[in-house]
């Protein structure tokens, strides 16, 4: 079973509990409504660690895809490692502004 394609985002769980976070997947790009809530993140270990940890999970699905294109990037005769390698620190420094 594959995972809800992202894009995740940090939503208010709400009125009643304003101090929880919600991570919400949009399975269904042709109709935003359509949500699936991937977890609930509890204000017990203050805010500041509760949004570094809500914005660490709703950047899953974007690592997920940043690791995948490097797992499977072609690397023959001709590649310029060093520009390879330039390009991997730019994907992961790209992908943990995300979760910062």
């Amino acid at each position: 079973m594959a995972h809800t394609p992202g894009p995740w985002t940090i939503e208010l769980c709400g009125a009643l509990l304003p101090d929880d976070r919600l991570i919400i997947g949009h399975p269904n790009t042709d109709d935003p409504r359509v949500i699936r809530t991937i977890g609930r993140l509890f204000n017990y270990c203050g805010e500041d660690e509760r949004d570094a940890n809500a914005r660490l999970i709703a950047a899953a699905p974007s690592h997920h895809d940043a690791l995948k294109a490097i797992a499977t990037a072609r690397v023959d005769e001709g590649t310029d490692l060093a520009q390879l390698v330039a390009l991997w620190q730019a994907m992961a420094r790209t992908e943990i502004a995300k979760a910062e």
